[in-house]
């Protein structure tokens, strides 16, 4: 058992190395880290049999080590239907149908959705309903379909019309997200993100619910943000 003079702020299954300790020399000579059971928050175990060992009289430094830890990621065929979603809000799963739905319209046609095209809206919507259907979300041991009942696809379609912009803050954000995890890549530390991670900002958006002339491009530098805002608040 391990005593510190004040607070540790070690969490259980934590690993560490010790130094200078006196009479009990054997752990300052360990080569691997020590794996730890937390008893107080002045005091810790460790999973290591020290019978043998001398006994320790005096001081001594301990040193937390972090550990290596290993992700497998599935293929992308297999979690476009039973996708793994890191959770932002609760609508992650919906986002999802949104994001396989509007990368099926645009092979099917060859672009994305029109900012001021209702049909275009509508059978993005139609495609991202049949194939919540289809679609397994896990939930612990359990799995159930995506179900986007009427009241969500009005909220989904607010996303639609501006599928194609590009906007200043969402682009900060993306670029933010994807230079930290090039970051994580290349030092081998701090954990990706695993499989998916959806965000989204619909809030901001106007209560309009369907493609008008208001999101209609005036080639301007402000297209992006008609084909998002509509008008009114562009």
């Amino acid at each position: 058992l391990v005593t510190t003079d004040k607070k540790h702020d070690m969490q259980e299954g934590d690993f560490v190395v010790f130094s200078e300790l006196k009479g009990m020399t054997e752990l300052n000579e360990l080569k691997d880290p020590i794996k730890i059971k937390v008893k107080k928050q002045n005091q810790f175990e460790l999973d290591i049999d020290t019978s043998k060992f001398g006994k320790h009289t005096v001081d001594g430094v301990f040193q937390q080590v972090k550990m290596p830890k290993e992700f497998e990621f599935k293929p992308l065929e297999e979690q476009l239907t039973t996708p793994e979603l890191q959770y932002f809000d609760g609508m992650e799963a919906k986002c999802h149908c949104l994001r396989v739905a509007l990368s099926q319209f645009e092979n099917e046609n060859k672009r994305l959705p029109e900012p001021t095209s209702e049909e275009d809206a509508n059978t993005v919507l139609k495609l991202a309903v049949e194939f919540g259907k289809s679609m397994e979300i896990k939930m612990g041991s359990k799995t159930k379909a995506c179900v986007i009942d009427e009241e969500m696809a009005k909220k989904l379609a607010l996303l639609v019309p501006g599928a194609s912009a590009q906007i200043t803050p969402m682009t900060a954000t993306v670029g933010g997200i994807v230079g930290q995890e090039i970051i994580k890549a290349c030092t081998g530390k701090f954990s990706p993100i695993k499989q998916f991670l959806y965000f989204h900002a619909i809030n901001a958006l106007p209560s309009e619910t369907k493609p008008s002339t208001a999101n209609k491009p005036r080639n301007s530098r402000y297209d992006d943000y008609y084909a998002v805002f509509g008008d009114k608040v562009q």
